[in-house]
């Protein structure tokens, strides 16, 4: 071989190797993306969040491995006492598969539940709202939006949102018992019992937990520290409604002195309903508190009707 020949087979050399390095880098970050859904398969997380951070480190702009991550720390269990680190690191990782991929439905279902587990309520509502327009049949999507609004207190939102996850999946258990709670909140049991006998058949545990509820003299509450009813006024009998009698509730808005700013009667009487909502206006509540610290929110209020 002449020098010439010799030169040129060692400038040739480093070229080679390093299309070999380039070529490697995918296969090397697949191999530890693949590696990671198997360990997060078998429950070893620690091993799947190790797999999935090195082949983040070798492809940096991988929504789905960022997704996987925040999986697998969503998978260790909370342990008490504990700083929350796994739960926080979840939800980084899940912004940022939503950052890369911002149309991703299910990850941005994934991050309203993290949303939710550190309570920032709004974020979560936004996001799985994002995910329910661009894949209206996630039922999954639904039944969490569901769980944000009986947090905050939208009740007839949440009945809205779970009567949709049961029209797209009926086998859900879940919420037909957040639909049976939610019912028992705005006082109606009748509708919380058919509930309950949907339930039954799905899952035994959720039915008894349904039944108890049913059965207990208390209304269920969701999260918040709850306002509390201190004065309301009795309502006028509309002269219009002519020996009618029954139950009114009303959906209302209290803010974070426990004042109503709004009312909206959502079932009973229609010719009692105007009425109920004048009373409603001037009702009065404790504050609501968040992790200690007043916010506004929904509640109801049920007035009884007797003719005069």
């Amino acid at each position: 071989m002449s020098s010439t020949e010799t030169r040129l087979s060692s400038l040739c050399l480093p070229i080679l190797l390093c299309s070999a390095l380039i070529a490697q880098v995918p296969s090397d970050a697949e191999g530890h993306f693949n590696r990671g859904k198997a360990n997060l398969q078998s429950h070893d997380y620690s091993a799947a969040i190790r797999d999935f951070q090195q082949a983040i480190r070798l492809k940096p702009k991988w929504p789905e491995a960022y997704f996987e991550l925040g999986r697998a720390y969503s998978g260790i269990p909370l342990s008490p006492g504990g700083s929350g680190e796994n739960l926080q690191a979840a939800l980084k990782a899940f912004e940022e598969a939503v950052r890369l991929k911002p149309d991703w439905p299910e990850a941005l279902v994934e991050l309203g539940t993290k949303y939710s587990s550190f309570q920032q309520y709004d974020k979560a509502i936004s996001s799985l709202r994002k995910a329910i327009n661009l894949k209206p049949e996630l039922a999954e999507a639904h039944q969490q939006l569901a769980i944000e609004y009986l947090y905050t207190g939208h009740y007839s939102d949440a009945i809205a949102s779970l009567r949709e996850a049961t029209r797209l999946n009926p086998a859900l258990p879940l919420p037909h018992k957040l639909l049976g709670l939610a019912y028992l909140i705005i006082d109606d049991k009748d509708k919380a019992i058919d509930e309950y006998r949907i339930l039954l058949p799905l899952d035994a545990e959720m039915a008894k937990y349904l039944n108890t509820a049913i059965n207990s003299p208390d209304k269920p509450t969701f999260g918040l520290a709850s306002a509390k009813l201190l004065s309301v006024p009795k309502p006028d009998y509309p002269a219009e409604a002519k020996g009618i009698s029954g139950n009114v509730t009303v959906e209302v808005a209290i803010d974070e002195h426990g004042k109503v700013t709004s009312a909206h009667a959502i079932n009973g009487p229609l010719v009692l309903r105007a009425a109920a909502e004048s009373a409603a206006l001037k009702a009065r509540f404790s504050p609501t508190k968040l992790s200690g610290t007043p916010v506004s929110v929904n509640g109801v209020v049920t007035f009884t009707f007797v003719p005069r």
